[in-house]
C-alpha cells in the first residue's frame, strides 16, 4: 500500500477541492437552479456520470472524476455520482476512466497510470489548476458525510476486483456510501463477488451492450430484450455459480429513447 504520509497528503488536498473555484461558479449555480425542478421520480435514479463535469474537458465545470465534479453534484441536491476505477503500482484504487492520464494532465507521464505509484501520480499537473487524481476512498468518505453515494464502474483491469473488495472488507463504513458495483469485465466482476461471498456488499451489475454484428463477444455480453428467452438468461447470470450478480445494465439508447421520439 501507498505511504500513509502520501495518502495523509492527499486526504488534506481532497478536502480542499470541496471549495468551488470561481470559474466553476457559473455552472455550479445553474445546477443548483436545476435540480430542484426536476421531477422526483428522475431524481431519484439520477446519476451523474463521472461526476458534474464537462465531456470535452472545458474549464468552466471540473475535470471528470476529480472530487471537485462530485461535490458540486452533491452540493447540488444529486445522489448518486458514477466513477471508474484502476489500481495504481502499489495498489491503491483510484478514480479513473482511462488507462493513462492522456486526456487529463497538461503534460502526460509516458506510462499506464498502473504502471506508477501514487505518489507518482499526484506530482502530475492536470488541466485545471489545483485538480489532482482521486483515491476512490477519498470520494467515497465525502459521500458518507453528505449522505449520498457511488456508482462504481470495475475497469478491464487484473486485480482491480479484489482490490476494491478488500478496500471494503478493510474499511466496512466505507460500503454505505457505494450504492452499485459495476463492470463489462467479466472477470473483475467474478473477482469482486468471490471476495464478498461471507460479507454483505453493494448492489452488482453486469454491463451489457445492445446488440450489434460488430460487437467483441470475448470482451463484451449483448443483451436483447427483443429475444424470447431474455428473462432465462438473466436468471442464469444471476446464479451464484454461474456469475451471481443482482441484475444488468442495459446500453441500447434506441429502445430507450423510442417513447422520446414518438
Amino acid at each position: 500500500q501507498a505511504d500513509t504520509s502520501v495518502r495523509a497528503c492527499h486526504n488534506r488536498n481532497a478536502m480542499m477541492d470541496l471549495k468551488v473555484p470561481l470559474a466553476h461558479a457559473d455552472e455550479a449555480s445553474w445546477l443548483s437552479a436545476l435540480v430542484p425542478e426536476l421531477p422526483a421520480s428522475l431524481l431519484r435514479g439520477l446519476v451523474a456520470h463521472r461526476g458534474f463535469h464537462c465531456p470535452l474537458l472545458g474549464n468552466h465545470r471540473p475535470l471528470e472524476c476529480t472530487l471537485g465534479a462530485y461535490a458540486l453534484a452533491w452540493q447540488a441536491g444529486l445522489k448518486f455520482c458514477e466513477c471508474d476505477v484502476r489500481l495504481t503500482a502499489d495498489g491503491e484504487v483510484i478514480m479513473l476512466h482511462d488507462s493513462t492520464l492522456e486526456r487529463l494532465a497538461a503534460t502526460a507521464p509516458p506510462s499506464k497510470a498502473r504502471e506508477l505509484l501514487l505518489e507518482e501520480l499526484l506530482r502530475w499537473n492536470l488541466k485545471q489548476p489545483g485538480s489532482k487524481i482521486t483515491l476512490l476512498e477519498d470520494a467515497l468518505r465525502v459521500a458518507l458525510s453528505v449522505g449520498a453515494q457511488m456508482v462504481i464502474e470495475l475497469k478491464d483491469e487484473p486485480g482491480i476486483g479484489k482490490a476494491l473488495a478488500q478496500m471494503f472488507a478493510a474499511r466496512k463504513e466505507l460500503k454505505e456510501a457505494c450504492a452499485v458495483v459495476m463492470s463489462f469485465d467479466l472477470v473483475e466482476l467474478r473477482a469482486f463477488l468471490e471476495e464478498n461471498r461471507e460479507h454483505s456488499r453493494p448492489t452488482v451489475l453486469l454491463l451489457t451492450c445492445a446488440p450489434s454484428e460488430d460487437l467483441d463477444s470475448s470482451k463484451y455480453k449483448a443483451f436483447d430484450l427483443q429475444h424470447a428467452d431474455w428473462q432465462e438468461t438473466l436468471e442464469l447470470w444471476r446464479r451464484p455459480e454461474v456469475l451471481g450478480v443482482d441484475g444488468v445494465y442495459i446500453e441500447w439508447t434506441s429502445e430507450l429513447t423510442k417513447g422520446l421520439r414518438e
